[in-house]
């Protein structure tokens, strides 16, 4: 029961962030969401501090568990085409509570030392994913040069992911994925 109620005020937390930004993610604001008292959030995630770890361990959790989902879907593409697709299909995988929570942990990283190795971590393993498929489509090219392509499709993945909440125009996306194959087109030549 613990486990699961810590979980409901976390989501909340989440979608605290996602509308107030961390700082106006209040205890106030996260019990009112979490339909508990405030003290309850003490017993369940302790300080502040302990908060933000927790948070930290939930968001980061949550996006290892997408990108292992991805991984194991992108284990059955076989043409560059399909990872382009696999990634922007994905694009409404990731809440945008959720990223806007991710967002706003990397922003307040600098202040928060022991948030950066998860984060980073988190991330890397998306990178990964994307960078180990690029490499079993394209074995006879330098790792430097699939990195660096990987890299230009995550970012693109997340620009995308970054402006879900204001539902871009069609046309972004659309965008995206053109330059997103243009990229993908230099590991041809």
């Amino acid at each position: 029961m613990q486990a699961q109620r810590s979980e409901e005020i976390l989501a909340a937390y989440v979608r605290c962030i996602a509308r107030f930004g961390l700082e106006g993610a209040t205890q106030e604001r996260i019990a009112d969401e979490a339909g508990v008292k405030r003290p309850m959030l003490r017993h369940y995630l302790g300080n502040r501090e302990q908060m933000i770890a927790s948070l930290t361990r939930y968001v980061t959790e949550r996006f290892t568990r997408e990108t292992r989902e991805l991984e194991a879907e992108l284990a059955s593409t076989t043409t560059p085409t399909d990872l382009i697709d696999m990634i922007f299909l994905s694009q409404g995988a990731s809440e945008a509570d959720l990223f806007l929570a991710y967002q706003a942990l990397i922003v307040a990283a600098d202040s928060n030392p022991g948030m950066r190795e998860p984060l980073v971590d988190c991330f890397q393993q998306f990178l990964d994913a994307i960078e180990n498929t690029l490499q079993r489509y394209y074995p006879r090219i330098p790792a430097q040069r699939i990195r660096a392509v990987s890299q230009g499709l995550a970012a693109m993945y997340m620009s995308m992911d970054g402006f879900m909440p204001l539902n871009p125009p069609k046309q972004w996306e659309q965008d995206l994925r053109a330059a997103a194959a243009m990229l993908m087109a230099t590991l041809d030549s």
